[in-house]
């Protein structure tokens, strides 16, 4: 099984660069960067980061939400849209910023990174559709069927992919589990609006994405962050919104990486409810049992691509659909 697992995941982070390198045909901007404390989208953003690393352009502009600028994007660059689980009217606040990016640059090719697609209110599907279908050169990604059948459904004028998270570019990039007798049961829990219901196990450590940071010191760099930006807003400094970001990029988000990795590895297995939890014990080749979400992403996902029959058909439609 572990096998069968290696060589998957070496061929999906493949099928992502090979993704990447067809489709950013230009220097591009990386938007929409984490600034919170939400570990699974880091890990998105840094899998992101690897897999461009060999693509034969430049990344020239790298921005959070809370610090972008509009004439920091050249027209003609490839706009990249941050991927994740906030597509659809679960997080209406980021679903508003890629609407206003689509909106604002027509003539710059956009790229939407995989994402899980969540809506409650079919109307607001049809709205964001709607802007959607105006964009000529608009590229979906779904990281399940399940999204992908929405976007079939509803955004059938743009550009659609199914592909895996792009966390999966840090693959060949972590340490492995060490071959270390434990029995220590870690349980990655949300405790957000997704949690379905509590998981408790006696004896195992409970703990969200931001305990196991706050033990490391982290949020002192997530504040060292939100002081530059707020210079920046105060005396209108755009130089401290590009600080801010290259604080958070250069020193927060490997510090970040390196602090789960340890925290991971001290576990012989793990049992989660949020999906990177899930994706990064597979990374590190931890066994790993996770409880779904309340909106069923974590199980869309595991089905598309890490059951055998959900992977051979994804594979396989991935390279078809890709192919037209």
């Amino acid at each position: 099984m572990f096998f069968e697992e290696e060589r998957r995941s070496g061929e999906l982070k493949t099928f992502l660069y090979s993704f990447l390198k067809d489709l950013v045909n230009c220097d591009y901007v990386y938007l929409d960067i984490p600034g919170h404390m939400n570990v699974g989208d880091h890990l998105i953003a840094l899998g992101a980061f690897k897999l461009l690393e060999d693509i034969p352009y430049k990344c020239i502009y790298k921005s959070t939400v809370g610090n972008f600028l509009f004439n920091r994007v050249p027209q003609g660059s490839v706009i990249l849209m941050h991927g994740g689980g906030n597509f659809g009217d679960l997080y209406p606040g980021a679903n508003r910023y890629r609407n206003q990016m689509v909106q604002s640059f027509p003539n710059n090719r956009i790229i939407f990174l995989p994402q899980t697609i969540t809506y409650l209110d079919e109307s607001r599907i049809k709205e964001d559709a709607q802007i959607c279908s105006k964009h000529k050169d608009l590229h979906i990604c779904a990281r399940d069927y399940k999204s992908m059948e929405i976007l079939q459904k509803y955004f059938y004028q743009n550009h659609l992919y199914l592909l895996p998270d792009t966390a999966l570019g840090l693959y060949d990039n972590l340490p492995r589990k060490k071959i270390v007798e434990t029995n220590r049961l870690l349980i990655v829990m949300r405790k957000d609006k997704e949690l379905d219901k509590e998981w408790i196990v006696e004896g195992a450590d409970v703990k969200d994405w931001d305990d196991i940071l706050d033990e490391s010191g982290y949020n002192k760099i997530i504040f060292g962050v939100k002081c530059l930006r707020k210079i920046g807003k105060i005396f209108r400094l755009n130089l401290f919104y590009y600080l801010s970001d290259a604080f958070l990029i250069c020193v927060g988000q490997p510090f970040m990486l390196k602090v789960v990795t340890r925290y991971f590895l001290r576990y012989g297995h793990i049992y989660t409810t949020r999906l990177h939890g899930y994706i990064f014990a597979k990374l590190l080749d931890i066994p790993v049992e996770f409880q779904d979400t309340k909106y069923g992403k974590i199980s869309a996902y595991a089905d598309t691509w890490f059951s055998v029959n959900g992977f051979t058909h994804a594979y396989s439609y991935c390279n078809d659909s890709y192919a037209k």
